[in-house]
């Protein structure tokens, strides 16, 4: 038997994936809390999650919907394949070892913000 036809399925473009670094645990401030909120404000659809106990605690204070906490880089990577995007809330000294999970072939659009105190 040939398939000469599919039908009911779509091209996914992936999504971004957005990473967010806050300074870290020291240098934390209310300001940031502020930023933070804002931003999330402004990213009402997408997953949004947060790697490490601090950035966690930190989103989970400036966001009323729900925050991952665990396998965030392997789910923001099956999001981004489906076309939801990702925002993900680390600490800056936190980053790079975040930033290794995601080296694979076909990566996903990653781009990384830095929140200031």
């Amino acid at each position: 038997m040939e398939v000469v036809d599919l039908e009911g399925i779509v091209s996914l473009q992936p999504a971004e994936i957005r990473i967010v670094t806050l300074p870290d645990s020291d240098a934390l401030d209310k300001r940031l809390l502020g930023q933070l909120r804002r931003l999330v404000r402004g990213t009402s659809e997408g997953l949004l999650a947060a790697s490490g106990i601090e950035a966690y605690h930190w989103l989970q204070r400036a966001s009323p919907r729900p925050v991952l906490r665990y396998a965030v880089a392997a789910s923001a990577i099956e999001a981004s394949k489906v076309g939801v995007p990702t925002t993900l809330v680390v600490l800056e000294s936190d980053l790079p070892r975040l930033l290794a999970r995601f080296d694979q072939p076909q990566p996903s659009p990653i781009t990384v913000r830095r929140l200031r105190g």
